[in-house]
């Protein structure tokens, strides 16, 4: 399934107006938002379903916030992302979006062995997806995980760490990383 992400950096304070006026303006075909609490701050993430997608679509809610408050967008990303692995939405309070780079024609290989892992990772935390891109910097991988709170993340790794199984996955994907990124998102 395809899935788009658009990614919009507000002016700082306007988090909050803009959240209330989106939730006034609902998009049917929404399936999450989350706005930035720790990493890259007055974000919001917004991710749509699209199961053909022809070019980015930006969403009259947007525009029309835009129009009605010119100057507190300052910046709108689209991206298109493949699902590796089934969405699965879950209603805890904590995300985390992370976001690898891998050398040059390893996203594949990468992806394959974390959906290996995923049955001994997901015994700590739930995984909603994992996401590859299909334009731009295609050497990513992105994966949102989810956590009743911060203490919940830190058992979860901490937990994992300790499986016999999770050694020979860090060792395999170790020389395939060249940046890891994480952002924990709040839903909106």
């Amino acid at each position: 399934m395809t899935f788009q992400l658009m990614l919009e950096t507000l002016k700082p304070g306007h988090v909050p107006s803009y959240l209330a006026y989106l939730k006034s303006h609902e998009d049917p075909q929404h399936r999450g938002r989350w706005f930035c609490e720790f990493g890259r701050l007055n974000q919001v993430y917004t991710l749509f379903d699209h199961d053909v997608v022809t070019s980015p679509r930006f969403p009259s809610e947007i525009s029309g916030y835009a129009t009605a408050h010119p100057g507190n967008v300052f910046a709108r990303e689209t991206r298109l992302l493949a699902a590796a692995k089934e969405y699965s939405p879950s209603s805890e309070r904590l995300l985390e979006w992370r976001e690898y780079s891998v050398f040059p024609g390893q996203a594949d290989k990468f992806v394959q062995l974390m959906l290996g892992a995923m049955p001994v990772r997901q015994r700590y935390s739930a995984n909603v997806c994992v996401w590859t891109p299909l334009h731009g910097d295609m050497d990513r991988v992105i994966h949102l995980w989810a956590y009743r709170d911060l203490a919940h993340r830190s058992e979860a790794r901490a937990g994992v760490a300790r499986e016999p199984g999770w050694k020979p996955y860090t060792d395999a994907i170790v020389p395939l990383l060249r940046e890891m990124q994480s952002t924990l998102l709040l839903p909106a």
